[in-house]
């Protein structure tokens, strides 16, 4: 699309341009009618896989922002950023991922959080670290069990286990202290601290890999 200058058929001026036999429109027609976006191709070399794209889908009731980086993607803010999202949020990262926090942070879940860990897990406070449970905290590994309810009882169950006290050290109760051999079971661990079942889990969770977005 050809314009002129104040209308000077001498300065020519190129405004824009249509689609034609090469340059067809990036998305088919008539079946995606209610698309429209940039779509580029990377440069010489690039076949029509490689490419940076941002769609819109206007399709009542499948409307879509879409957006397809090649490669890198680089968003830079200089003061806030706020992100709502109304339902459903997943992120899937295929290597790594690293957070850092100038000041502080705070979480909340209304219902239930779960972390699945395939390795290992490290938490370092340099100053305090408080746990807290309405209910219960139970700490376990294998056979071991240490459990922690909400009436004040401090539950130990293991095969066997051993103190050792640098220095002096006390027991003080202000009922009775029974140490004595029985036949109480204790707390089962059941399925819970085995690193098989732990470490299914967590393959369970990539088995399924992300294509390409649509």
């Amino acid at each position: 699309i050809v314009s002129f200058l104040e209308g000077d058929p001498d300065r020519p001026i190129i405004t824009g341009r249509v689609y034609n036999a090469e340059q067809t429109v990036p998305y088919d027609l008539p079946e995606n009618a209610t698309q429209s976006g940039m779509k580029s191709r990377s440069s010489k070399g690039g076949t029509p896989a490689n490419f940076n794209e941002i769609r819109m889908e206007d399709k009542k009731g499948s409307e879509q922002v879409y957006i397809h980086a090649e490669r890198n993607q680089d968003v830079v803010v200089e003061v806030d950023e706020s992100h709502s999202v109304g339902h459903d949020r997943n992120k899937r990262i295929g290597h790594n991922e690293t957070v850092t926090i100038g000041a502080n942070r705070l979480r909340v879940v209304r219902n239930n959080d779960t972390v699945l860990v395939g390795g290992a897990k490290s938490d370092s406070a340099a100053t305090r670290y408080t746990i807290e449970a309405g209910d219960s905290i139970r700490l376990v590994c294998g056979d071991s069990v240490i459990e922690l309810t909400a009436d004040g009882a401090i539950n130990l169950t293991c095969g066997s286990f051993n103190l050792f006290s640098s220095g002096s050290s006390k027991i003080q109760t202000q009922g009775k202290l029974d140490i004595n051999q029985g036949s109480d079971e204790g707390t089962s661990p059941g399925q819970q601290g085995v690193r098989a079942t732990i470490h299914n889990a967590v393959e369970s969770t990539f088995a399924d890999k992300p294509g390409a977005g649509q």
